[in-house]
C-alpha cells in the first residue's frame, strides 16, 4: 500500500518506506498497490473523486435548504368569507352566533386573524382595540392541531399590529382550570391581576391578566 498527497500542488522526493510526504500536512489518499500508474495520474484520480463527493454534499444541502416546509401554518387577516371556518373555530366557546361575529367583525375596532394549514382553517382570534386597551376575546385553536405554536403565533401577530395602531395595554380573560392557556399567556408576558370567582357557565374562576405592550 502507497499513499499519495491530496491537496498539494508540489509532490516531494520518496522517503521512509516510499510514502509521498509534503510539509502542509495534506490529506492523504491510500492508493493499492496493484493499481498502477504515475504520481501525477494517481493525484488527478483522487482529487477528481474529493470534488465529486463535494459536489454530490453540496447539492444535497441545496435540496434540502430549498425543500417547502411541512405543516407551514399561515397567519392572515379574517375576511367575510372566513365566516363560517371561524366560526366552526369558535364553537368550542358557545359564545358567537353568525349574526353576532359577522357584526363584530365589521366594527373598525375589531381585529381578527385566522390561521391556517394549506387550505385548512386551525386557529383564530378575535379581539377589541378601544383607543389605547387591546381586549383579547376569544383565542381558539383546532384541538386535533394543538401544541403545535399556532395560539402563540396568532397572538404575536395579533399584539404587533395592535403596537403599530398605539396600543399600550392588553387584557384577557381565562379559566384559571385551563393550564395550558395560562402558561402561554405568562410566557408571553401577561400577568395576573385579578381572579373572578365563578364567572363561567360551569362555575370556573377566571384569571383577567394584563401586558403593556
Amino acid at each position: 500500500m502507497c499513499a499519495i498527497v491530496v491537496g498539494s500542488s508540489k509532490l516531494l522526493r520518496p522517503r521512509l518506506l516510499g510514502r509521498w510526504h509534503c510539509q502542509l500536512q495534506p490529506l492523504v489518499c491510500c492508493v493499492s498497490p496493484q493499481r498502477t500508474g504515475k504520481p501525477d495520474q494517481l493525484f488527478a484520480t483522487a482529487k477528481y473523486s474529493l470534488q465529486r463527493k463535494s459536489q454530490n454534499k453540496s447539492s444535497a444541502l441545496c435540496r434540502q435548504a430549498t425543500a417547502p416546509e411541512k405543516d407551514a401554518h399561515v397567519v392572515r387577516k379574517v375576511s367575510l368569507e372566513d365566516l363560517a371556518a371561524v366560526l366552526e373555530l369558535l364553537a368550542v366557546s358557545a359564545a358567537w352566533s353568525l349574526p353576532e361575529l359577522e357584526a363584530t367583525l365589521q366594527q373598525s375596532h375589531t381585529l381578527a386573524l385566522l390561521a391556517t394549514t394549506g387550505p385548512i382553517s386551525v386557529g383564530c382570534i378575535l379581539a377589541w382595540l378601544l383607543d389605547d386597551e387591546l381586549q383579547i376575546l376569544d383565542v381558539v385553536v383546532h384541538p386535533t392541531h394543538r401544541r403545535q405554536g399556532i395560539g402563540k403565533a396568532l397572538l404575536k401577530v395579533l399584539l404587533n399590529q395592535a403596537q403599530e395602531r398605539g396600543c399600550a395595554l392588553a387584557t384577557l380573560e381565562v379559566s384559571k382550570d385551563n393550564a395550558a392557556a395560562v402558561q402561554l399567556y405568562q410566557q408571553l408576558g401577561f400577568q395576573q391581576v385579578h381572579l373572578r370567582k365563578s364567572y363561567y357557565r360551569d362555575g370556573s374562576d377566571a384569571l383577567l391578566m394584563n401586558k403593556c405592550v
